[in-house]
């Protein structure tokens, strides 16, 4: 009876795309974003603009440091360097 309920529990898991704990986190480092994650797969990397997806949600940093989460995925030329990157 202990492993269908194993199995049953991973693949609950697994359905749930296994997204970062850290969502909400907006200017976390991208090494510790990715060290809490479980799942990350890198979407794009072009100058100091770095897209992650997890889940179904992607994540952006620029310059190593989270600055938004998204449901849809953006364009590198979204992003902005400079003061007003924060209040996207």
């Amino acid at each position: 009876m202990k492993r269908p309920t194993s199995i049953l529990l991973l693949s609950i898991l697994l359905a749930t795309g296994c997204q970062s704990t850290l969502e909400n986190d907006v200017g976390i480092t991208e090494k510790k974003w990715l060290r809490k994650t479980i799942v990350a797969d890198l979407i794009y990397a072009k100058e100091g603009v770095k897209a992650y997806r997890s889940g179904t949600t992607y994540y952006y940093f620029v310059n190593d440091k989270l600055v938004r989460t998204d449901s849809s995925r953006l364009p590198p030329q979204e992003f902005k360097m400079g003061p007003s990157l924060e209040t996207k």
